[in-house]
């Protein structure tokens, strides 16, 4: 068995830690819990889980471009189609 060290901030910290107690567990079990159950979506189906990493990835990428160049410009579907030059 492997040991792995997270760092989280102090208020995440408390609120996992009475999250474990609620659930009559410790933090450790639960994050277990979590990455097997993780491991077990991504195995079970891993392209959906990989198309919606990539969902969120462009959604993020669409939020900046809104933030940082004019509205109307330009969008995703344009720039993915090779139809706008970003230089």
């Amino acid at each position: 068995m492997k040991n792995i060290t997270i760092t989280v901030d102090d208020d995440l910290y408390r609120r996992a830690r009475i999250v474990a107690a609620q659930n009559e567990t410790s933090l450790t079990a639960l994050v277990r819990n979590y990455l097997e159950s993780l491991a077990q979506k991504t195995e079970a189906a891993p392209w959906n889980w990989r198309k919606e990493i990539l969902k969120t990835a462009f959604a993020r990428l669409d939020q900046r471009l809104r933030t940082h160049a004019p509205l109307g410009k330009f969008n995703r579907d344009e720039i993915y189609a090779g139809r706008l030059k970003l230089h």
